[in-house]
């Protein structure tokens, strides 16, 4: 059905997995909002008036008969920036995992993929994509003063779509701390790979600023890989 149109004959609700809700509906209808990144700084949005950024986001806010969040931390945000939406309106839902995919894999067979990706030996793990909030610094720092480090581990980030600025950063700090020679840089792995590596890597990092979810956290955990993360946002609430 194409999310822009009149939808509503035949259905009970219409539902949105991303941020397009159709403008005009006879049904219910709601949709997932993975995150409020866009609004990060900002205290509280008007109802009457779109930010600057993230108007699509906000449009589907405006038109939505209810909203689903993946954690409890993402709709107490919702909650506390939008005063106009009903509590009754927002529920939270945890994303799952597929233990058909996800569980601790043979450890030869996920030695076997970390070669083929580049990844020799014992190595710490950071999965999602190249991006500020994830502070893909605070691991090159952190890796550069750990005994891993010492003792020969590599770093490997999986996840790839830094902007040119922003990985001319990354790869200048690795060069300033002096473990250019530790840190792997993958920028895609396919799908079916992501369990051979968790189950490989000696340790899972997430020291993300922001978050909606955190699923790699529970991907790993699912592995059987312990992780180290931040305290930010949803992170405690799913991590445990």
């Amino acid at each position: 059905i194409g999310p822009l149109g009149r939808v509503g004959k035949g259905l009970d609700g219409f539902h949105g997995m991303g941020t397009r809700l159709p403008w005009r509906c006879s049904v219910p209808k709601t949709f997932t909002l993975h995150d409020l990144r866009d609004y990060m700084g900002l205290d509280h949005l008007d109802e009457h008036c779109s930010p600057i950024k993230g108007k699509r986001k906000w449009t589907t806010i405006q038109r939505s008969s209810g909203i689903i969040c993946p954690s409890e931390y993402g709709r107490q945000r919702v909650l506390d920036m939008c005063s106009w939406i009903s509590p009754e309106s927002v529920i939270s839902i945890h994303h799952g995992v597929d233990h058909d995919l996800f569980y601790p894999p043979d450890p030869k067979e996920a030695s076997s993929v970390a070669k083929r990706l580049g990844i020799e030996g014992d190595f710490l793990l950071q999965v999602g994509s190249f991006f500020p909030h994830k502070n893909l610094e605070l691991s090159l720092r952190a890796f550069a003063l750990s005994r891993a480090c010492k003792e020969g581990l590599a770093l490997v980030f999986v996840g790839g779509g830094a902007s040119s600025s922003y990985e001319g950063v990354l790869k200048k700090l690795t060069h300033d701390l002096g473990v250019g020679d530790r840190v792997r840089w993958v920028d895609h792995a396919e799908a079916e790979d992501l369990p051979k590596l968790y189950g490989a890597a000696s340790l899972v990092l997430f020291p993300s600023r922001y978050e909606g979810f955190c699923l790699p956290v529970v991907e790993a955990m699912a592995c059987g890989t312990p992780g180290v993360v931040s305290t930010e946002t949803c992170l405690p609430e799913v991590s445990g």
